[in-house]
């Protein structure tokens, strides 16, 4: 698990606190994903970005849902999901 940011350099950029992993919207979305859809991050950011870059769709129906946004997702939940960058998620929302 490396949670850490490093440059190019080699020098650390930034390391989350130990209680994020814990504590804040980050632990809290999680829980609600392993809840809907059973990815239990285990306090490892990087096994939550891979599982949102791995299940994009399935991240972004879910943030959408999580996150309380009004309205309706619309009948499609990606459009050119194949480009990154370029996918549009939610491109007929209501």
């Amino acid at each position: 698990m490396n949670d850490a940011a490093v440059s190019v350099t080699g020098k650390l950029l930034w390391s989350p606190d130990p209680s994020a992993r814990t504590t804040g919207q980050v632990p809290e979305f999680a829980g609600f994903v392993k809840d809907q859809a059973g990815m239990d991050w285990g306090g490892d950011f990087q096994a939550l970005w891979q599982w949102s870059v791995d299940q994009n769709v399935e991240f972004w129906d879910l943030f959408w849902d999580w996150h309380g946004v009004i309205g309706d997702k619309g009948a499609r939940k990606i459009e050119n999901g194949t480009a990154m960058p370029g996918a549009r998620f939610f491109p007929t929302p209501r």
